[in-house]
């Protein structure tokens, strides 16, 4: 299945924003971008039109935040999906936004290598080699 999947990215880094928009752009996906997470909440509240949302940790909260930020995302669209970004490998209890908790955890370093292929498994989007991308993302600051 192939469409042109809309992505909301809440990240606090502007220039990850910009490199993960530009990274999924040749994938058919287009990205809206948010620093804060209740901007993108109301966003999401306002018009239900993304298939998934990236999330930066520790913008999503900790503990009862996190879980309260999920359910409220949840209870706007069953079907939305969701990508927690970690600073690195850990055991992040996801539960909250992955039903069984670490399914949708990325590291911000595995981001060129992995995001377009999980984003493939969760939405249907389609993929492409991306190597200038992966270039420019070693050469990155982001995260």
């Amino acid at each position: 299945m192939s469409h042109r999947a809309r992505i909301i990215l809440v990240e606090a880094s502007r220039p990850l924003r910009r490199y993960i928009t530009e990274l999924l752009r040749p994938h058919g996906i287009s990205v809206l971008s948010y620093d804060d997470r209740w901007k993108a909440f109301r966003r999401i509240k306002k018009r239900r039109e993304f298939d998934a949302v990236l999330i930066d940790k520790d913008l999503a909260g900790i503990g009862v935040l996190r879980t309260l930020f999920a359910n409220m995302l949840r209870d706007l669209d069953t079907s939305m999906k969701f990508v927690v970004l970690v600073d690195s490998p850990e055991t992040l209890d996801s539960r909250p936004f992955d039903e069984h908790g670490y399914e949708n955890l990325l590291p911000k370093s595995q981001i060129p290598k992995r995001l377009p292929s999980l984003l493939k498994r969760l939405v249907g989007i389609k993929t492409g080699r991306t190597t200038r991308l992966r270039r420019v993302a070693a050469s990155c600051t982001c995260g």
